[in-house]
């Protein structure tokens, strides 16, 4: 689940201490990381699973080095420079600006370089809401959805970071932009004063930061809250309110806090029944005024006890069906299966299981109508979960290998195997793939770039590659 609004992007420019691992983990439930370039291969690799990071280009970087690292996973790359525009896919790139820029907000109008970035981040030595405002509404032109604003200080002393609340306001705020702050000034502790972000502590609570841009039109000033299941493919276990106070403890300490109108205080999920929810992902919707959290369960039976009440039922809403479903079913059966349980057989036969999912996939493939198709792929799902299932692989863990892939720019050619080419007849160019290797984009921003090209990638990677 990949975060659509943003509370704040914390940054980190140097490597975290050991003593941080609480911090991070506690801000990976909430927001995506901005990594320095210059120390992302030292970084990257100690954030918590699952996080979604950026990448901040603070040092000289090559086309190629830019590309490896949206390939190697990061969500977007901030750059500071306009010569790439447009060679790279618009919705990954961050144009930076620094306060030294002469770039000012007008020039962002330009369509062809409105065309080529997903945002801007612009580091400033005041915060000054009209300078601000200009940027703001410079990012509102063009079509589509409007381009994020990300202010970052110049100075990164504590003075300004720390004690400038009124300016951390006016930035997500009065400007709609999103607060950059340095890690070295953030905390997991959970602030008793639940209201802006101040410096009493030192440190700028993370969980303030993010309860300050929620809202609620309710007299109890709850929030609506759906948790979701992601054991396996996500799925709505029920709906749940939050306060402020439950909201800070489940980014602080990981375990899904609620609170129960019928008890008038929190409710730690699991306390008395066992029924945890470990939470991964805490999201607001576009109106910040409802939450979703993206939940693992970890019932004293396992991984799908525990929400409803009603006994037997894991969702308040009904049934969980389809391929999730069918995972906990197999999961099942190769705990405990029943007398002449085909499923059983299966995991007790590997060969068996090779043998029918080489079946199936040919059935697929020679399957004609809509219904032939829809079957014939049921039953290749079957028997190549079942495969997984054996060896401890979850739809979670293929899901994640898809996003992974999904963030690629490069792409691979594909081409048929040899075995396949000969076994099916192909020719030389029904076995070509694509040209492999080119990162997605057109010219350079300083060429012949148009909104056009550099609005429409030329490459036809396929996510699944």
């Amino acid at each position: 689940m990949s975060f659509g609004q943003l509370p704040f992007l914390p940054l980190i420019e140097a490597v975290p201490a050991a003593s941080e691992g609480e911090l991070l983990a506690a801000i990976a439930r909430i927001a995506p990381f901005l990594v320095a370039a210059s120390v992302a291969e030292a970084v990257v690799p100690v954030l918590p699973s699952p996080n979604e990071y950026y990448i901040y280009q603070d040092t000289d970087l090559s086309l190629d080095e830019a590309v490896a690292f949206l390939d190697r996973g990061a969500r977007k790359i901030v750059l500071s420079s306009v010569d790439w525009l447009g060679q790279l896919p618009a919705e990954r790139v961050i144009l930076r600006l620094p306060a030294a820029a002469d770039m000012p907000a007008a020039a962002l109008a330009r369509p062809e370089l409105l065309a080529s970035i997903s945002g801007v981040l612009v580091e400033t030595s005041t915060f000054n809401e009209p300078a601000l405002k200009a940027y703001r509404d410079a990012l509102k032109l063009g079509p589509g959805r409007p381009r994020e604003l990300f202010i970052l200080s110049q100075d990164r002393s504590p003075d300004v970071v720390l004690h400038q609340p009124a300016a951390l306001k006016l930035m997500t705020r009065s400007v709609n932009a999103h607060s950059v702050l340095p890690l070295a000034f953030l905390s997991a502790a959970v602030d008793p004063v639940l209201d802006m972000p101040h410096a009493r502590s030192g440190k700028l609570s993370v969980a303030t930061l993010f309860i300050s841009l929620l809202r609620s039109d309710r007299k109890d000033a709850l929030y609506a809250t759906i948790p979701v299941s992601v054991t396996s493919t996500p799925a709505p276990l029920g709906l749940v309110y939050s306060s402020s106070e439950s909201v800070a403890h489940s980014i602080a300490s990981g375990n899904a806090v609620y609170f129960s109108r019928s008890r008038n205080g929190l409710w730690r999920k699991g306390e008395t029944s066992g029924a945890m929810q470990r939470v991964e992902r805490i999201r607001f919707d576009c109106d910040a005024d409802a939450l979703e959290f993206a939940v693992t369960e970890t019932g004293p039976t396992g991984e799908r006890d525990g929400f409803c009440h009603v006994p037997g039922q894991t969702s308040c809403f009904g049934p969980v069906t389809g391929l999730a479903e069918l995972e906990a079913t197999l999961k099942a059966r190769k705990a405990s299966a029943p007398p002449g349980s085909y499923t059983a057989r299966l995991f007790s036969e590997p060969k068996l299981v090779r043998a029918k999912i080489m079946e199936e996939a040919g059935e697929l493939c020679e399957a004609e109508t809509k219904d032939e198709i829809a079957g014939e792929a049921a039953d290749l799902i079957y028997f190549a979960l079942t495969r997984c299932v054996a060896s401890g692989v979850g739809l979670k863990d293929i899901a994640a290998v898809l996003e992974r892939r999904s963030l690629k720019v490069t792409r691979r050619k594909g081409d048929a195997k040899p075995e396949w080419i000969e076994k099916l007849g192909l020719d030389t160019s029904q076995a070509l793939g694509v040209v492999g290797g080119a990162p997605m984009g057109g010219a350079p921003m300083g060429g012949a770039v148009t909104p056009e090209t550099a609005a429409t990638p030329v490459s036809i990677r396929e996510p699944y590659e």
